[in-house]
């Protein structure tokens, strides 16, 4: 575990409180087995942040990390039907609801999300 990445991502995030310091504080709380704390403040933070699409894919990554297939599926999802979502997000998406069917054991869900990932282009 690294307690010094997570003071650092803290301390970052509390100085910028900029969608990447925000990023950096996760992914440190991440690494230091601590994805649950990660999770609650992403969601916190998605209520009041510009950067959604960034937000979604990171708690869906999470999410699934943690094997919570509910709420990697309603992530991914509100990913997905998110307005105005780049491509690479939508993909990412297909490509976590393609996982999460396989666990479930729905092989023919899991190819047709891994088509509609391989479909999609940059944007």
């Amino acid at each position: 575990h690294f307690p010094w990445a997570v003071e650092v991502g803290h301390a970052a995030y509390l100085r910028e409180g900029t969608s990447e310091s925000l990023l950096l504080f996760v992914s440190a709380l991440r690494a230091s087995g601590l994805p649950l704390i990660a999770i609650d403040l992403l969601q916190k933070q998605m209520e009041s942040n510009s950067d959604v699409l960034e937000l979604l894919d990171l708690l869906s990554a999470l999410q699934l990390e943690i094997k919570d297939l509910g709420g990697a599926t309603q992530t991914a999802e509100r990913l997905l039907n998110t307005p105005g979502a780049a491509n690479k997000y939508r993909r990412q998406a297909h490509l976590r609801l393609a996982t999460i069917e396989e666990e479930k054991g729905n092989k023919n869900q899991a190819t047709w999300h891994r088509e509609r990932a391989g479909e999609l282009r940059d944007n």
